[in-house]
């Protein structure tokens, strides 16, 4: 993700975590944290 904030996400790395536990519906609040984190920064 580029913009104001200086902050990157690795996507294949974000699912890999989580691939061996099955989990699910863990994108949309993923991204709002991001979303947060991101507009919190200077």
């Amino acid at each position: 993700m580029r913009g104001r904030a200086n902050f990157t996400v690795f996507p294949t790395n974000f699912i890999a975590k989580r691939y061996p536990a099955r989990e699910t519906n863990f994108i949309a609040s993923a991204f709002d944290e991001m979303v947060q984190t991101a507009r919190a920064l200077p």
